[in-house]
């Protein structure tokens, strides 16, 4: 392997992100690097902003944080940076919600998980038959919150079956379960759109709202499910429906478990509980309804490792690009 480039996100990522493919022959396919969620003007005029909380104090040690209590649970992170549950019911929201920008918590609040910038180093690599994979380059704990995933919004009457592609993200909301959005990275991204299937993956999305009371605002956010060492491929399970959408496209994960490969076991053969997935966390069991395409993805489990920036983080837009950001970084 050799170095193709230093950094894909041209210092728009306070880590830089190489590349590294066979030889000088590859190219990454064609797209602008960004680090934001991308929505019209008007998108956003038609959705209005959450109320933000009036904690003076940490919101992990106020029960009457009105960010807290969105959710039926919340899931807030402690001094020690690991997140615990905030009761002994099963979870049932299928988000997570956070503080944001209205808000007069600390900026280092513990309900702000996700708007810690990227802190771990990763490098994108060619994979052969599979393209392009996303690998650790160090190794990552497991419940770390990793990155978001960055694109441009588009809401459901904008799109086109045939613009469907495999760098969308499709949302929908829990109380309206009909309203779709998406989040398209095909021409617009940052390092997780390169992000690859495994039917037994390391990693896992969740849906995390802040700023906007429309839950098609979500962020889509990614946390490692388990310790990752450095070169192991990041991954994420696709869901069946993606599989059933792709037709006669094989998995290439090359897994024992494998479910969509050439030759891949039955589910009776698999035997896989889902419970199973997430069995080494210690979290009281909650489900999440999160789309990828058509798909649904099941979280039964999660605590979260929040690792301490290194860097100040500066969001920087697109040029001739409507931008309008779910929070402002301050």
């Amino acid at each position: 392997m050799i170095q193709l480039c230093g950094d894909i996100s041209n210092g728009k990522e306070p880590v830089p992100v190489s590349l590294f493919a066979p030889s000088s022959a590859y190219a990454l396919p064609k797209f602008t690097y960004t680090t934001s969620v991308l929505i019209r003007k008007e998108a956003c005029l038609s959705s209005r902003f959450r109320k933000g909380c009036s904690c003076d104090t940490d919101c992990l040690f106020n029960d009457s944080c009105c960010c807290k209590n969105v959710s039926i649970d919340s899931i807030l992170c402690n001094k020690g940076g690991v997140t615990e549950s905030s009761s002994d019911h099963s979870l049932t929201s299928t988000y997570i919600s956070e503080c944001h920008e209205s808000c007069t918590c600390s900026r280092n609040c513990a309900n702000k998980v996700t708007q810690s910038p990227l802190t771990f180093q990763f490098h994108v690599r060619h994979c052969g038959s599979k393209g392009w994979g996303l690998f650790a380059s160090e190794h990552i704990p497991a419940k770390s919150f990793l990155f978001h995933y960055a694109g441009k919004f588009v809401e459901e009457q904008e799109i086109a079956a045939e613009d469907i592609n495999d760098y969308v993200f499709m949302i929908s909301a829990e109380n309206e379960p009909l309203a779709y959005s998406f989040i398209d990275a095909s021409s617009y991204g940052n390092l997780s759109r390169f992000v690859n299937h495994s039917c037994v993956p390391n990693c896992f999305a969740i849906r995390v709202l802040s700023g906007f009371e429309d839950q098609r605002f979500s962020r889509i956010c990614f946390f490692s499910r388990q310790d990752i060492q450095p070169s192991e491929e990041i991954t994420i399970d696709y869901s069946d429906s993606y599989w059933n959408y792709k037709g006669h496209a094989k998995c290439l994960c090359k897994q024992r478990e494998c479910r969509y490969g050439k030759n891949a076991l039955s589910k009776s053969e698999v035997q896989m509980d889902p419970l199973q997935l997430f069995s080494d966390f210690s979290l009281n069991k909650f489900k999440l309804e999160l789309t990828k395409l058509t798909g649904i993805l099941l979280l039964l489990e999660l605590k979260m490792h929040v690792r301490t920036p290194r860097f100040i983080f500066a969001s920087k837009g697109i040029k001739d690009t409507a931008v309008c950001e779910e929070r402002r970084r301050h």
